[in-house]
């Protein structure tokens, strides 16, 4: 895997608030008639950008479980949305503090993520929380609703549109997507597979016998996924095995076979999605979900698990903030022994915890910086290799520094 980033320094966008707590980010869009989140929220607004009357505009809120998240959309009503439902197993997987972002402009619905307008305001207020988990929870299409049930091919369109449309913002902020897969066939889930192929993303879908699936199947799981990742005690843990209990759900459909203990069939995924997808497995009485494995959408499919590519991540975001400071530094000796000493620091804490390391027991990241004495463009040059642990997954970042940027090549 390689991927070169050009990162602006310097500059901040007017009108937002940097939010540093921030760890796990649920973003939905809506038209105009749904309520302004800024005045039902006013206590949890952390930034605010917009005609709030008019629109278009955009609300990010912080909201504790103490928030009433009766009044933020729900799937009751009209266009629906997945939102309140995800912020409730958001609270539930251990993130206290979870920020909402609600952008509203005329005539948008849920799953219009992908549109100009969603983007236009969606973008720029995820600039303010890098290194966050993100999660649409409306990403894969509108909900199956009574006896309105969206062809699948709709749903995953919506789902591939959404993830593609933001895969390089996600990327350039340090951030990790999740989303919900919907329940296709094997031919239409293939072809989506392989366009979102090297997406930093996730995709989640429930796993349970035919009642459990009633009682949960429609709930967002990729907001439960996102805030076990993000409230884990270290990024590097795994969240393979971990349970949690779930709140709320539909009253599950009578099954005489099921009481009885006669063997109900499972629901689940595709094979073909099988090293693709995170699976949340519900036990028989769909009270209980269990994380079954970790994996990401990022090349190669199937070797990155979540918590190593939020590791990784973790890592590039570090060197870069360290690397702020010295691009309009001079190119000399001095200059480029004060970056190496500063990225160190930067990373000491992660070695120290036995995050990242070098290659064998005891060895040391290395850090190795010089100055660019070309007269045209003088720079500072950084070379960063870690080991991530405990996959020992060799990540390896080339920095150049300029008063026009940083720039980065990693591998």
């Amino acid at each position: 895997m390689s991927r070169q980033v050009s990162i602006r320094v310097g500059a901040e966008r007017p009108g937002v608030v940097r939010a540093e707590r921030a760890r796990m980010v649920l973003c939905a869009v809506g038209p105009m008639a749904w309520a302004d989140p800024g005045t039902q929220f006013r206590p949890f607004v952390v930034a605010e950008r917009g005609n709030r009357d008019t629109g278009p505009h955009i609300a990010h809120l912080r909201l504790p479980p103490s928030a009433r998240r009766e009044l933020l959309p729900g799937l009751a009503g009209a266009p629906g949305s997945r939102l309140r439902d995800a912020l409730t197993l958001a609270h539930a997987g251990g993130v206290d503090a979870v920020d909402v972002m609600i952008a509203r402009a005329p005539g948008l619905t849920p799953w219009d993520l992908a549109s100009p307008a969603a983007v236009g305001l969606l973008e720029p207020m995820l600039e303010s929380v890098p290194g966050t988990v993100v999660c649409f929870p409306d990403a894969s299409g509108p909900s199956p609703r009574g006896r309105m049930v969206p062809p699948p091919g709709v749903r995953l369109a919506s789902l591939v549109m959404s993830v593609r449309r933001y895969a390089q913002a996600i990327a350039d902020q340090w951030q990790t997507l999740v989303v919900d897969l919907p329940r296709v066939d094997s031919d239409l889930l293939y072809r989506a597979l392989e366009d979102l192929d090297g997406s930093d993303a996730a995709l989640v879908a429930w796993r349970g016998d035919e009642r459990a699936i009633a009682k949960h199947g429609f709930r967002p799981g990729s907001a439960l996924v996102a805030s076990l990742l993000a409230s884990s005690r270290m990024p590097s843990d795994s969240l393979v095995g971990r349970k949690v209990a779930l709140p709320g759900g539909r009253p599950a459909p009578a099954m005489r076979l099921h009481d009885l203990g006669v063997p109900v069939d499972r629901i689940g995924v595709p094979d073909v999605a099988d090293r693709a997808t995170v699976p949340l497995s519900l036990d028989a009485r769909g009270a209980v979900a269990e994380v079954v494995s970790e994996p990401s959408l990022r090349r190669p499919a199937g070797t990155w698990s979540l918590p190593m590519l939020r590791t990784a991540k973790l890592v590039h975001h570090r060197i870069v903030v360290a690397s702020n400071a010295f691009t309009f530094r001079e190119a000399n000796e001095e200059q480029a022994l004060i970056l190496q000493a500063a990225l160190l620091e930067a990373l000491a804490d992660l070695e120290r915890r036995g995050i990242i390391g070098g290659n064998g027991p005891g060895d040391r990241i290395e850090v190795q910086t010089a100055p660019y004495r070309n007269p045209a463009q003088p720079a500072l040059v950084a070379s960063v290799t870690v080991f991530l642990r405990p996959w020992l997954q060799r990540v390896h970042v080339d920095l150049t520094l300029r008063p026009s940027g940083v720039s980065l090549e990693v591998t």
